[in-house]
Protein backbone atom coordinates (compact mmCIF):
# COMPACT_ATOMS: atom_id res chain seq x y z
CA UNK A 1 0.00 0.00 0.00
CA UNK A 2 1.18 3.50 -0.15
CA UNK A 3 2.33 4.53 3.35
CA UNK A 4 4.68 1.46 2.97
CA UNK A 5 6.58 3.62 0.51
CA UNK A 6 6.11 7.59 1.67
CA UNK A 7 6.39 6.11 5.93
CA UNK A 8 8.77 3.30 5.32
CA UNK A 9 6.38 0.82 7.58
CA UNK A 10 4.53 -1.72 6.78
CA UNK A 11 1.05 -2.08 8.15
CA UNK A 12 -1.75 -4.89 6.90
CA UNK A 13 -5.10 -2.63 6.51
CA UNK A 14 -8.23 -4.67 7.83
CA UNK A 15 -10.77 -5.55 5.57
CA UNK A 16 -13.07 -2.81 4.54
CA UNK A 17 -11.24 0.05 5.42
CA UNK A 18 -11.07 2.99 3.11
CA UNK A 19 -8.38 5.81 2.53
CA UNK A 20 -9.91 9.66 3.48
CA UNK A 21 -7.05 11.63 3.28
CA UNK A 22 -3.51 10.79 2.24
CA UNK A 23 -1.33 14.04 1.82
CA UNK A 24 2.84 13.79 1.79
CA UNK A 25 3.11 13.51 5.75
CA UNK A 26 -0.65 11.92 6.81
CA UNK A 27 -2.10 9.11 5.87
CA UNK A 28 -5.64 8.74 7.53
CA UNK A 29 -8.22 4.95 6.56
CA UNK A 30 -11.37 4.42 8.55
CA UNK A 31 -14.31 1.97 8.48
CA UNK A 32 -17.75 2.94 9.75
CA UNK A 33 -20.26 0.94 10.54
CA UNK A 34 -23.82 1.59 11.68
CA UNK A 35 -22.10 1.02 15.64
CA UNK A 36 -19.18 2.27 15.89
CA UNK A 37 -16.20 4.24 13.49
CA UNK A 38 -12.83 2.69 13.20
CA UNK A 39 -10.17 4.90 12.03
CA UNK A 40 -6.18 4.80 11.45
CA UNK A 41 -3.66 7.64 11.25
CA UNK A 42 -0.19 7.60 9.92
CA UNK A 43 1.37 10.95 10.40
CA UNK A 44 5.09 12.04 10.50
CA UNK A 45 6.69 15.33 11.27
CA UNK A 46 10.62 16.10 11.33
CA UNK A 47 12.23 17.32 14.48
CA UNK A 48 15.17 19.58 13.98
CA UNK A 49 18.24 17.67 15.24
CA UNK A 50 18.83 20.68 18.26
CA UNK A 51 15.72 19.95 20.00
CA UNK A 52 16.38 17.23 22.52
CA UNK A 53 13.71 14.73 23.31
CA UNK A 54 14.91 13.89 27.02
CA UNK A 55 12.09 14.91 29.39
CA UNK A 56 12.94 17.97 31.49
CA UNK A 57 12.05 18.42 34.99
Amino acid sequence: MYFEKIFNCEMRVPFGYQLVMNEPDFLWVRQINPQDDKDIFIARKSIPLKISLKKTA
